[in-house]
């Protein structure tokens, strides 16, 4: 269902554009849709090679939509001046990657006072250039799907082909677990029991049906806002129940296969978003009963999921204490491994050969730790306290401009709830786990983010559902 607007007329005609940028637009999102519809497909998009073919195509993809414009003599839909703080902390982010690589000698302390001195900053310069790789790809993605998303009605499909594509692999991720339990016809060797669709790590894929739900979610409250803000005298608007009941199955099959990954903190991360989400419509409405009555619902939807698939998510709850007795252990050595190099850090990508420095046997040392299970350590880890914060600042400046587009009644109330649940999400869960480090979630994360923000952004911010 697309967004309806309530706009006036002038500004729907500014919101549409020349006929010709439309044209250009819609087949830009053609082509997005598919980049980010098959990038879960190679084990998720989480080895290198995948890294460098989605970052050429978005490359190309850029380069000719932009000599188009500019052959046309068109405007962009959403300047760069209009996203000017997070645009420049994810470029300083980049140049600093760059530097990292440049000919700048350093040392790493190693144990017993000995010393290791590099040509450059990064201990793997090879990974920290790949990283770099996929900070441009996702900047440039970040980038088109703002310029396609100001239209209200490809927004809306671009949103509804985001959750068709994680039903459906949702849906692959069961019946692969139920017939051989494999990874696109492969036996696995990881996470044997577990739903992981094509991925490979199953907290990975909980993440990434986690976006489904909040998606489902934000549908919901868009409909309930929807008929909200109607008149009395019009009545109900035809079909929302409906619509209102699909969502809702939707969000509790999702939340069923969330349960069949035993993903703990993918169970734990949906329903904070799912919440937040609640919340935020209960706010909006001035009805502050809704969470009285919505927050038992997400309860029950994820009880329902809990019976259908939850012992062995049960179990490993019950192992929760040793685990967690690992992971802090992990954690507490990688702070001393940021303290290490606290400014400069070990270079993008690079933690997996600068852990060993500081690896004791309080964490498992039969086993290569080649991430931290947090993405805020992993990045101060690589970049450093200050260029590590780079990115969680510009995810924060981001979110603040969605509140603010709430608070003003500005954009689309139903994107913006969609990408407010996917910062919650990569939030909570990049706590305990890597799966904004998987690029196949990073691309429905910043999708998810860019349709909601790209309305408040445009030249012509407005009002829609």
């Amino acid at each position: 269902m697309a967004d309806i607007s309530m706009r006036s007329s002038r500004s729907r005609s500014a919101s549409r554009g020349q006929p010709g940028q439309s044209r250009i637009n819609g087949a830009l999102f053609v082509a997005l849709a598919l980049i980010v519809v098959l990038a879960p497909l190679p084990l998720g998009s989480a080895r290198p090679l995948p890294w460098g073919i989605w970052t050429a195509l978005l490359g190309t993809l850029a380069l000719i939509y932009l000599a188009v414009l500019g052959f046309r003599r068109e405007k962009l839909r959403v300047p760069l001046s209009n996203i000017a703080i997070p645009a420049a902390l994810s470029a300083a982010t980049c140049l600093f990657l760059v530097v990292q690589v440049l000919p700048i000698p350093m040392a790493v302390p190693l144990a017993n006072g000995f010393q290791l001195h590099l040509p450059q900053i990064s201990l793997t310069p090879e990974m920290t250039l790949l990283m770099l790789t996929r900070q441009i790809g996702f900047g440039l993605l970040f980038f088109m799907v703002l310029q396609i998303s100001v239209n209200d009605a490809r927004r809306s499909l671009l949103l509804h082909v985001l959750l068709l594509s994680i039903l459906a692999y949702a849906i692959y991720a069961e019946i692969s677990l139920q017939t051989g339990d494999t990874i696109l016809g492969v036996p696995k060797w990881a996470y044997l029991g577990s739903a992981t669709g094509p991925f490979v790590n199953r907290n990975s894929f909980a993440t990434f049906l986690a976006f489904g739900a909040v998606l489902c979610m934000a549908r919901i409250s868009g409909l309930l806002m929807r008929q909200h803000e109607r008149h009395r005298d019009d009545g109900r608007v035809q079909g929302t129940g409906s619509r209102v009941m699909l969502y809702a199955t939707g969000y509790v099959f999702l939340i069923a296969i969330i349960v069949a990954t035993k993903s703990r903190m993918g169970l734990a991360a949906t329903g904070v978003a799912s919440l937040t989400i609640i919340g935020i419509t209960a706010l909006a409405m001035g009805r502050r009963r809704i969470m009285l009555i919505a927050a038992p619902v997400v309860l029950v939807a994820m009880a329902v999921g809990a019976l259908l698939f939850g012992q062995s998510l049960f179990d490993r709850v019950e192992g929760l204490d040793a685990t967690s007795d690992v992971r802090f252990s992990l954690y507490a050595e990688t702070l001393r491994l940021i303290a290490m190099r606290p400014w400069t850090g070990f270079g993008g990508g690079s933690f997996e050969m600068a852990y060993p420095v500081i690896h004791t046997d309080a964490v498992d040392i039969n086993y290569i730790w080649d991430r931290a299970h947090n993405t805020y350590l992993t990045l101060w880890t690589e970049l450093g306290l200050v260029f590590g914060s780079l990115l969680i600042l510009a995810l924060g400046a981001i979110t603040v401009q969605l509140v603010t587009g709430l608070v003003q009644r500005k954009g689309s109330f139903t994107a913006i709830c969609a990408a407010l649940g996917a910062i919650t999400v990569g939030a909570v869960h990049s706590l305990a786990d890597f799966s904004l480090e998987i690029e196949a979630n990073t691309f429905v994360f910043l999708t998810l983010i860019a349709a909601g923000l790209a309305p408040l952004a445009s030249r012509t911010a407005s009002r829609t559902y």
